[in-house]
Protein backbone atom coordinates (compact mmCIF):
# COMPACT_ATOMS: atom_id res chain seq x y z
CA UNK A 1 0.00 0.00 0.00
CA UNK A 2 0.64 3.76 0.02
CA UNK A 3 1.90 6.29 2.16
CA UNK A 4 -1.06 6.80 5.25
CA UNK A 5 -1.80 10.45 6.38
CA UNK A 6 0.04 10.25 9.25
CA UNK A 7 3.26 9.34 7.27
CA UNK A 8 2.98 11.85 4.60
CA UNK A 9 4.74 14.52 6.84
CA UNK A 10 7.68 12.56 7.56
CA UNK A 11 7.50 11.35 3.99
CA UNK A 12 7.91 14.91 2.59
CA UNK A 13 10.14 15.91 5.24
CA UNK A 14 12.97 12.96 4.51
CA UNK A 15 12.73 13.86 0.89
CA UNK A 16 13.19 17.32 1.54
CA UNK A 17 16.41 16.66 3.19
CA UNK A 18 17.50 14.44 0.74
CA UNK A 19 17.03 16.62 -1.78
CA UNK A 20 19.49 19.22 0.28
CA UNK A 21 16.51 21.63 0.62
CA UNK A 22 16.59 21.29 4.27
CA UNK A 23 20.51 21.74 4.68
CA UNK A 24 20.96 25.36 3.07
CA UNK A 25 23.57 26.81 1.77
CA UNK A 26 26.61 25.59 4.14
CA UNK A 27 26.52 21.69 2.73
CA UNK A 28 26.81 20.63 6.49
CA UNK A 29 25.14 17.47 5.40
CA UNK A 30 27.91 16.16 3.35
CA UNK A 31 30.36 17.83 6.22
CA UNK A 32 32.77 15.02 7.93
CA UNK A 33 33.51 17.14 10.76
CA UNK A 34 37.19 14.87 10.57
CA UNK A 35 35.62 11.33 10.61
CA UNK A 36 39.24 9.98 11.10
CA UNK A 37 39.42 6.74 13.71
CA UNK A 38 35.80 6.85 14.14
CA UNK A 39 34.18 3.87 13.65
CA UNK A 40 30.67 2.62 14.36
CA UNK A 41 27.72 0.27 13.61
CA UNK A 42 23.97 1.61 12.86
CA UNK A 43 20.99 -0.43 13.69
CA UNK A 44 18.14 0.38 11.48
CA UNK A 45 14.40 -0.96 12.57
CA UNK A 46 12.42 -1.48 8.96
CA UNK A 47 9.03 -1.69 9.79
CA UNK A 48 6.16 0.09 8.13
CA UNK A 49 8.43 3.25 5.80
CA UNK A 50 11.11 0.80 3.43
CA UNK A 51 11.11 3.47 1.58
CA UNK A 52 12.43 5.81 3.69
CA UNK A 53 15.29 3.16 4.75
CA UNK A 54 16.49 3.19 1.49
CA UNK A 55 16.77 6.63 1.32
CA UNK A 56 19.00 6.52 4.37
CA UNK A 57 20.54 4.17 3.07
CA UNK A 58 21.62 6.02 0.25
CA UNK A 59 23.23 8.80 2.36
CA UNK A 60 24.18 6.60 5.70
CA UNK A 61 26.55 3.85 3.26
CA UNK A 62 29.13 7.16 2.32
CA UNK A 63 29.16 8.17 5.70
CA UNK A 64 33.27 7.89 6.46
CA UNK A 65 32.75 6.43 9.93
CA UNK A 66 29.66 4.33 9.13
CA UNK A 67 31.20 1.24 9.00
CA UNK A 68 28.02 -0.93 9.02
CA UNK A 69 24.71 -1.01 8.78
CA UNK A 70 22.08 -3.47 9.79
CA UNK A 71 18.90 -3.54 8.73
CA UNK A 72 16.34 -5.51 11.05
CA UNK A 73 13.07 -5.83 8.96
CA UNK A 74 10.59 -5.98 11.63
CA UNK A 75 7.62 -6.82 9.09
CA UNK A 76 7.97 -9.60 6.21
CA UNK A 77 5.64 -7.18 4.10
CA UNK A 78 7.88 -4.72 3.89
CA UNK A 79 11.42 -7.18 3.59
CA UNK A 80 13.51 -5.59 0.70
CA UNK A 81 17.58 -5.95 -0.33
CA UNK A 82 20.44 -3.86 -0.64
CA UNK A 83 23.41 -4.13 -2.53
CA UNK A 84 26.11 -2.61 -0.19
CA UNK A 85 29.33 -4.10 1.41
CA UNK A 86 28.90 -1.97 4.40
CA UNK A 87 24.80 -3.11 4.73
CA UNK A 88 23.91 -6.24 6.35
CA UNK A 89 20.11 -7.64 6.65
CA UNK A 90 18.14 -9.53 9.29
CA UNK A 91 15.10 -10.73 8.20
CA UNK A 92 13.79 -11.64 11.41
CA UNK A 93 9.85 -10.64 11.57
CA UNK A 94 9.32 -12.77 14.54
CA UNK A 95 11.68 -10.90 16.96
CA UNK A 96 9.53 -8.28 17.10
CA UNK A 97 6.53 -10.54 18.99
CA UNK A 98 9.64 -11.75 21.02
CA UNK A 99 11.54 -8.88 21.87
CA UNK A 100 9.16 -6.06 21.40
CA UNK A 101 10.69 -2.50 21.63
CA UNK A 102 14.00 -3.95 22.54
CA UNK A 103 14.32 -5.98 19.25
CA UNK A 104 16.93 -2.73 18.26
CA UNK A 105 19.05 -3.25 21.00
CA UNK A 106 19.04 -7.25 19.96
CA UNK A 107 20.25 -5.24 16.80
CA UNK A 108 22.77 -3.97 18.86
CA UNK A 109 24.29 -6.96 19.91
CA UNK A 110 25.02 -7.86 16.68
CA UNK A 111 26.93 -5.19 15.80
CA UNK A 112 31.02 -5.82 14.57
CA UNK A 113 31.86 -2.25 16.47
CA UNK A 114 31.92 -1.15 20.18
CA UNK A 115 29.99 2.49 18.86
CA UNK A 116 26.35 1.79 17.74
CA UNK A 117 24.14 3.89 16.44
CA UNK A 118 20.47 3.39 16.54
CA UNK A 119 18.43 5.44 13.96
CA UNK A 120 14.54 4.96 13.14
CA UNK A 121 13.25 5.23 10.20
CA UNK A 122 11.97 8.27 9.96
CA UNK A 123 15.10 10.35 10.91
CA UNK A 124 18.39 10.67 8.98
CA UNK A 125 21.07 12.05 11.35
CA UNK A 126 23.55 14.25 9.31
CA UNK A 127 26.59 12.84 8.88
CA UNK A 128 28.60 15.57 11.33
CA UNK A 129 26.06 14.59 13.51
CA UNK A 130 27.04 11.13 13.85
CA UNK A 131 30.62 12.32 14.03
CA UNK A 132 30.42 14.50 16.61
CA UNK A 133 28.33 11.92 18.62
CA UNK A 134 31.73 9.43 18.29
CA UNK A 135 33.86 12.05 19.66
CA UNK A 136 31.71 12.66 22.63
CA UNK A 137 31.85 8.69 22.86
CA UNK A 138 35.73 9.04 22.76
CA UNK A 139 35.47 11.89 25.43
CA UNK A 140 33.46 10.35 27.67
CA UNK A 141 33.25 6.62 27.18
CA UNK A 142 31.29 5.51 30.08
CA UNK A 143 28.21 7.94 29.08
CA UNK A 144 25.48 7.10 27.08
CA UNK A 145 25.16 9.68 24.16
CA UNK A 146 22.47 10.49 21.99
CA UNK A 147 20.98 13.50 19.77
CA UNK A 148 18.21 14.48 22.26
CA UNK A 149 18.51 13.84 26.23
CA UNK A 150 19.55 15.26 29.95
CA UNK A 151 22.92 14.69 31.70
CA UNK A 152 21.70 13.44 34.95
CA UNK A 153 23.07 13.88 38.33
CA UNK A 154 24.05 11.39 40.91
CA UNK A 155 21.45 8.88 41.55
CA UNK A 156 19.80 9.55 38.46
CA UNK A 157 18.37 12.48 39.22
CA UNK A 158 17.97 15.09 35.90
CA UNK A 159 19.34 18.77 36.18
CA UNK A 160 15.91 20.16 34.42
CA UNK A 161 17.11 23.67 35.55
CA UNK A 162 20.27 23.27 33.28
CA UNK A 163 18.51 22.14 30.09
CA UNK A 164 16.09 24.83 30.44
CA UNK A 165 18.80 27.49 30.74
CA UNK A 166 20.82 26.03 27.98
CA UNK A 167 17.32 26.27 25.84
CA UNK A 168 16.83 29.81 26.82
CA UNK A 169 20.51 30.79 25.37
CA UNK A 170 20.17 29.51 22.42
CA UNK A 171 16.90 31.55 21.32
Amino acid sequence: GGVDETDAPRQGWISRLMSGELMGSSGRGSEDSSSEGLEASVVIMNWKRPQNVRQILDRMVNYKAVKEILVWHCNPETVFTYDHLKVVSIVEPEANSVHGLNTRYMGCLRASFEAVVTVDDDVLPLEHTINHLLKAKLQHPDCLHATHGRNPRPGCVYNFQQVWNHEQTQE
